[in-house]
């Protein structure tokens, strides 16, 4: 797994030392901004799973920090840390879209649980997208360099690139939904395409030459 990053704002650490301590035992690499400014930026030039923001120890307007999640949630998982005792605080906190309110006081404990779990949950979606990105890239590659076509279990075609439009001279339209043998040349005998089918779906490479 990618390594873990969160941005804690609004925090001391010499008042979390343990928190703080017990973070970094964890392997879970932290920052703490001391202003909003250095956590956008900080956010900006690395790739962060989580932020934790305490809403009563920062000092921006609840329009400000509306802007900043507006930023990160589509990637990042925003914790708000409020106090319910503070009814105005609470509820303006509440209004801030994209981010998820954990009411305080909140015993270190159970917030490491909830740091280690959503920081995790959202390392895996990068892990994911990156490895998405890789596969298209691939894709990308195989398209350019290969013919390629797929068809479903009942041999009707489901993908075909261009280079395989090309070749047997219809367009991607005329292809989809149709079975496969619709290039299929005279001179090809259909106990080859029989040998062929058995192969594949007996999960097994299939080596040979075919006209179409």
């Amino acid at each position: 797994m990618l390594d873990r990053n969160i941005i804690f704002y609004g925090f001391i650490k010499s008042h979390y030392h343990d928190f703080f301590l017990a973070l970094e035992k964890m392997g879970i690499g932290y920052t703490i901004a001391q202003n909003l400014h250095e956590a956008k930026v900080f956010s900006e030039e690395n790739e962060i799973d989580l932020i934790v923001i305490d809403i009563d120890k920062q000092k921006d307007s609840i329009e400000t920090l509306q802007l900043y999640v507006n930023h990160l949630c589509e990637r990042v998982y925003v914790m708000l840390l409020v106090e319910y005792s503070d009814h105005d605080l609470f509820m303006n906190a509440s209004k801030i879209i994209g981010a998820h309110l954990h009411i305080k006081p909140i015993p270190s404990e159970i917030l490491l649980l909830n740091i280690d779990y959503w920081s995790a949950s959202q390392c895996k979606k990068r892990e994911l997208s990156k490895n998405q990105h890789l596969l298209e890239e691939y894709k990308e590659t195989v398209d350019v360099s290969n013919i390629v076509s797929k068809t479903n279990k009942h041999g009707f075609i489901t993908y075909v690139n261009e280079a395989f439009c090309t070749i047997s001279g219809y367009s991607s339209d005329e292809l989809l939904g149709k079975p496969h043998n619709i290039v299929r040349h005279p001179d090809m005998e259909s106990h080859i395409f029989q040998e062929m089918w058995e192969t594949i779906t007996a999960k097994q490479i299939w080596r040979g030459k075919v006209k179409n």
